[in-house]
Order: C-alpha cells, then structure tokens, then sequence
C-alpha cells in the first residue's frame, strides 16, 4: 500500500491552505493506463488529502494525453499501481481490493470535491503570474468525469475576496466555490477532440 491513512496521518501532511499533498510517495508522474477506456494514459499530477466519503484514501489527481483532468482513489490506484491485487485485503480500507471489471470499481472520475480541488489549484498557479485576480477571469476545464463522460467545465470568478469578511485577496481553499461561478458544462465525446 502507499500508506494507511487511519494510521499514518502525519503523511498526509498538505501545503498551507489547501488539501494538496505535500509527499508524492514516488507516484508523481507515473502513467496509468484505464483498462475501462484502454486508448487513455493519465499521469499522475498531484496527490491530494482524504475526504470524509465511503472510499477514503489519497487521492491522485491526474491528467490524460489530451488535457482531460480526473481523480483516482487510492484503491483503485493502488491496483493499477500493482500495489494491491484485486481480491487480496485491503488492510486501510477494510474492504477487498477490487477487480477492474468488479461493479464497485471506481477508477478515474471526479465529483463535486475532487473539481473544486483542481479548481483551487489552477487558482494558485494563476496566482504565480498576479497574486490578486481580476473578476472576470475565465477557464475552461476539460474534465473527465466517469467512464465516457466527459465535458468541458467553464468557471468564472466573480470577485478574488471572501464575501463575509471582505478580505482581498482570498486564496483559500475552503472559499473556492465562493469565488468562482460554475457557469456551464459542456458534454463532449473523448475520442473526437
């Protein structure tokens, strides 16, 4: 396993005010292959901390040949990794590892969480260039939500400030969603971009 994270939580150690993971475990950069869409590779980008929801673990966030973002779990991870073998047990989560074609596969998808997580982070390296943004701002994320859904998120920010205090800039992680307007999802097919 890369780590039990019931038991091993000084490793889950995340930059200041976000939920990215400060360790890689020698997994940043590494190529997956999704045996469920055989014609994407996803390199892992980032890992990012646990959230409090049934599968638990690490989460890597990871980008394919074409841009698309997703995140993998650590389950599903750890068996595309060779680490964990589908029906041996998994000590962190209590459960069997699963099987790729097991229905309780997860693989590479993304909820609401896991987008908001991408979304600060492409909030912070747009603030590298200017540490306070200008409203307006626009970005366009392809992403890839579970097996042949994917769309392209765009997001405005409405203002860089935390609405309650008035404090500018504001680059929180727990404020994000404030910051930003989800203003539209656009369903494409992978294969045709």
């Amino acid at each position: 396993m890369l780590l039990n994270p019931t038991k091993q939580r000084q490793l889950l150690q995340a930059f200041d005010g976000t939920r990215l993971m400060m360790e890689g475990f020698g997994v940043i950069g590494e190529t997956l292959q999704d045996p469920r869409e055989p014609k994407r590779s996803w390199t892992i980008q980032n890992l990012f901390q646990p959230l409090p929801r049934c599968l638990g673990g690490i989460r890597a966030r990871c980008v394919d040949q074409k841009g698309f973002v997703s995140f993998i779990d650590q389950m599903s991870l750890e068996v595309l990794l060779g680490i964990g073998t589908p029906g041996d047990d998994c000590v962190w989560a209590d459960r069997n590892y699963p099987s790729t074609a097991d229905r309780d596969w997860f693989g590479f998808c993304a909820d609401y969480d896991d987008l908001l997580d991408d979304l600060h982070l492409r909030e912070l390296l747009l603030r590298n260039d200017q540490p306070i943004l200008r409203a307006g701002i626009e970005l366009a994320i392809p992403v890839h939500l579970d097996c042949d859904n994917d769309a392209i998120d765009t997001y405005v920010l409405l203002w860089d400030g935390d609405r309650t205090t008035g404090q500018s800039p504001d680059p929180r992680q727990s404020t994000v969603q404030c910051r930003w307007a989800h203003a539209d999802r656009e369903k494409i097919r992978w294969p045709r971009i």
